[in-house]
């Protein structure tokens, strides 16, 4: 039977805007440009955050920045392996002005943008940098994954997963589970609608060592 009292509670508990600092947490800047009537970036960001903490020994540290929408010449055509004309934003085509709206010191950068209509390739890439950068397109049309809040809040985590293993790699950690390759570890959309378990698997994979490599300034 369902229990609406503890689901409007926990409806409520949703929309209650939530810290995004924690002293001494990993370092991470995100950064939107434009903000699509049908999103709230602040609720995005609280289930992206409480996703990764509570299935994780990992805390986080969040600067948030908003700002207006990118120019044409910064969302330009992408080239992959796709048979259609698509878009992307990357780490070359921000402009150095925009690129000094981003919050410093971080340990990733996130950038977070409207398509403005146009055709994404990927709901979101990683570049595995000294400071890896990722970039998730988003807007009115973007569908919710089941058992998740908010339409965005999957690809944060699935990219922001991308993220860390690529510091740990870097840093000589070793054995950490193929975030693309759901399948290989006995998940499927089948018995793991919306990625919830295998995204909470990879998670827990972080030990404290690495966590503590992550959140160390």
């Amino acid at each position: 039977m369902v229990n609406w009292t503890e689901l409007w509670q926990r409806f409520l508990n949703f929309l209650k805007p939530q810290p995004l600092t924690y002293p001494g947490g990993m370092k991470v800047g995100l950064t939107a440009f434009g903000s699509p009537s049908k999103f709230n970036l602040r609720y995005a960001l609280n289930e992206f955050k409480s996703y990764i903490e509570n299935n994780s020994i990992l805390k986080l540290d969040i600067s948030f920045v908003q700002d207006a929408n990118l120019p044409d010449a910064e969302i330009p055509q992408y080239t992959p392996k796709l048979p259609e004309v698509c878009y992307m934003v990357t780490p070359q085509s921000l402009s150095p002005a925009n690129k000094a709206k981003m919050p410093t010191g971080m340990k990733t950068e996130i950038v977070v943008y409207d398509t403005q209509d146009r055709k994404n390739c990927y709901g979101g890439l990683q570049w595995g940098e000294a400071v890896p950068f990722i970039c998730i397109p988003y807007n009115n049309a973007s569908n919710w994954d089941h058992g998740w809040e908010t339409s965005l809040a999957p690809c944060l985590v699935h990219e922001f997963t991308h993220a860390l293993y690529t510091i740990l790699g870097a840093q000589g950690f070793q054995g950490l589970p193929n975030i693309d390759k759901a399948p290989d570890y006995g998940y499927t959309e089948q018995n793991d609608p919306g990625w919830l378990n295998f995204r909470k698997y990879c998670l827990e994979k972080i030990t404290q060592e690495m966590a503590n490599a992550l959140m160390k300034d």
